[in-house]
């Protein structure tokens, strides 16, 4: 374990010092460290940071003690779960190649709308096509989204949730519920969970462009698929976080 700290915070202080010349150097499925079966990889630090850093100042990159920091706290949750620290931050770096976010060695947070998929994205993988990489990062997980209206002191609040199968169907749920307080008294409205029906679902390119392919009582759609703020964008239908494993398949 000592070993592991000392080379490990050596490792985000030098990231600190001549982090241009660490992105360069260093490629995604470089081993940091092993435990059992397990590999601790420079990808994972990469999304665990990008997951860390959101909604943060990205000057944070440039202090080395937040790094020192941030590479202790990536150890501890590797050597917690590594299966599972290992398949959560997979499953992110994977989204992070579909768009915008945090890079490390590069403190400015991208502003402009990141690249929709493209040969980019490919030559970045290395491996799988853009429409591959979405197709994977979809199929036996869940998009949810949630929106809350509020009116003096109740709130009304609705999710959505799509559980995406390998099989290219997916089912659509809706969760509703609310609160608030009238006259002092505290009131909350039960949960409402309804199935709102079950759709065809592929990505498909258009033009270097990913698109979200969804069929509707037989009539087919599609919509630009793109991250943004490491949300799922499938424009015109909504911002979804993405929630790894779980799908209801039937």
């Amino acid at each position: 374990m000592r070993s592991l700290l000392f080379s490990l915070l050596s490792f985000s202080l030098l990231l600190c010092s001549s982090s241009q010349t660490v992105a360069q150097q260093l490629q995604a499925d470089d081993v940091l460290y092993t435990a059992g079966q397990h590999q601790l990889k420079y990808k994972h630090f990469l999304a665990y940071t990008n997951i860390e850093m959101e909604g943060e100042n990205p000057a944070l990159l440039n202090d080395q003690t937040y790094i020192r920091t941030l590479t202790q706290e990536c150890i501890e949750e590797f050597l917690d779960a590594p299966a599972e620290f290992s398949q959560e931050m997979d499953q992110h770096f994977q989204v992070m190649l579909m768009g915008g976010g945090f890079q490390m060695g590069n403190a400015q947070q991208e502003e402009e709308e990141p690249h929709h998929t493209s040969q980019t994205n490919e030559m970045r993988s290395g491996q799988l096509s853009a429409v591959d990489q979405w197709k994977q990062i979809l199929s036996g997980n869940i998009l949810y989204a949630t929106t809350t209206q509020s009116g003096g002191q109740i709130f009304v609040q609705n999710t959505q949730v799509i559980h995406f199968c390998p099989n290219g169907i997916a089912y659509n749920y809706s969760i509703s519920g609310g609160g608030g307080s009238v006259g002092g008294i505290d009131i909350t409205d039960p949960r409402n969970f309804a199935f709102e029906g079950a759709f065809n679902w592929n990505v498909v390119d258009r033009g270097g462009i990913s698109y979200f392919q969804f069929s509707l009582q037989g009539a087919s759609q599609m919509t630009p698929i793109k991250v943004v703020n490491n949300k799922i964008v499938l424009q015109g239908l909504g911002n979804f976080s993405l929630q790894q494993g779980g799908a209801r398949c039937q």
